[in-house]
């Protein structure tokens, strides 16, 4: 696969667990998806599970008038907990550490779904098993299984199915299908492929979660898709059969890159408060980095002052560590959750300090702008391996890539231009 993933998010279907019944669990099914996931877990590869409910019942299913799609949709979120139940107690009987977090407030067998709770399991290295849904009808398991995976900071979402990845059609119907060992979630969505629905492949493409279509047969078949071995799918961006959507694509990366310059520069606001200074401050919190708006309230009580208002005590000093250890020369003084942040005013010093930190903002971020220019370039040596774009299509596109370079980069060079005069203005 060319990539090793730290943490994975597993979706299996309710149905996979049937076996050869009509209803329910099929035990030998169930101990070869929890070997699978054990599996993993001895190889230290973070594992966190969402689990279907169609085994028991699948609220878009129901067809009976009297029942509300809001009422079905609970009945199917809660037929995900009875799997979840299931699938905790084999593999703790296994030796794996598992949990279930419940979109669902279910606290007899359960633990309801937080963000905080879910930081805590995943620093604990255990298997988190997402049961409940998001604990809202209309959403399906698929785009449950997308969010959490997200929520989680996975780095891949695999994709337990009955068919060894995704084709143009049903192989099951059509033996002449066409199996792709990648594809784009641009062409899963244009060629309506229904491997997962529009909502749940849309938010793994805006948030660049790769996704790993196999199937699941026994105990090796997760390690193998994790490995590259075997037969499987994946569906990233990129690998796109036409220029203009490479294109398209590329551009959209890079000025969301320069979206991000423009707000780096906006935390460059030294000498007055504004809340915008502190948004690239991350703190370690719960065994991640959260951006510091996600552990307390940003308030400017004066015009030469910030202030957090920590949720969590215990946090308090992590917050103040990055805070100090940033690159703005800000020196934090802790009333227990409250911090203060005197603003140092613009000296002369101050104003050079700033031109370097800007300076090394512009760098990242050109350094980010090539990266997108490598992966473009990747796409369309792609296009010529396949046969699918000639050797003068190959150099026009990468002399159009290169132009779409240039021009980010010259912006970035305008935009700290820009900048340090603002900053070296008396």
């Amino acid at each position: 696969m060319g990539k090793s993933f730290k943490r994975i998010l597993l979706k299996l279907s309710g149905e996979g667990l049937l076996g050869d019944q009509a209803f329910g669990i099929d035990e030998k099914v169930l101990d070869t998806v929890a070997e699978s996931i054990k599996s993993v877990y001895n190889k230290n590869t973070e594992i966190c599970v969402v689990i279907g409910g169609g085994n028991f019942y699948r609220g878009v299913n129901n067809k009976n008038t009297a029942i509300s799609r809001s009422v079905a949709d609970q009945a199917g979120m809660l037929a995900t907990v009875l799997n979840a139940i299931f699938l905790k107690s084999i593999l703790n009987s296994k030796g794996v550490d598992a949990e279930i977090l419940s979109g669902l407030a279910v606290p007899q067998v359960a633990e309801s779904y937080s963000y905080r709770a879910l930081q805590n399991l995943l620093q604990k290295k255990n298997v988190v098993i997402f049961a409940g849904g998001t604990g809202n009808p209309y959403f399906t398991t698929d785009t449950g299984a997308t969010l959490r995976a997200l929520e989680a900071n996975c780095d891949a979402l695999f994709k337990a199915t009955q068919v060894d990845g995704v084709y143009d059609s049903d192989p099951k119907k059509n033996p002449d299908a066409k199996h792709f060992s990648t594809i784009s979630y641009n062409d899963v969505i244009e060629k309506e492929l229904r491997v997962m629905d529009l909502t749940a492949i849309s938010m793994a493409k805006d948030n660049n979660l790769p996704i790993v279509v196999f199937k699941q047969t026994d105990k090796k078949s997760l390690s193998n898709a994790l490995e590259g071995k075997g037969k499987f799918t994946i569906i990233k961006w990129g690998n796109m059969t036409d220029f203009n959507q490479i294109k398209a694509d590329t551009s959209a990366r890079m000025e969301k890159t320069l979206d991000t310059l423009k707000n780096d520069f906006g935390g460059l606001r030294a000498g007055r408060a504004h809340a915008s200074l502190l948004d690239n401050i991350m703190v370690e919190a719960y065994g991640s980095l959260s951006p510091i708006s996600q552990v307390g309230t940003i308030s400017v009580p004066d015009a030469r002052t910030l202030s957090v208002s920590v949720w969590d005590r215990g946090l308090a000093k992590s917050v103040e560590k990055a805070l100090r250890e940033s690159d703005l020369g800000l020196n934090p003084v802790s009333d227990g959750q409250l911090i203060r942040i005197p603003i140092p005013p613009l000296s002369e010093e101050r104003r050079k300090e700033l031109v370097k930190i800007a300076g090394k903002y512009a760098e990242q971020n050109k350094v980010a702008i090539r990266n997108i220019r490598r992966d473009a370039l990747d796409e369309v040596k792609k296009l010529k391996k396949d046969n699918l774009i000639s050797e003068d299509d190959e150099k026009r596109y990468s002399n159009e890539i290169q132009k779409l370079t240039d021009d980010a980069t010259k912006k970035i060079d305008d935009l700290l231009d820009q900048k340090e005069k603002d900053i070296l203005q008396v």
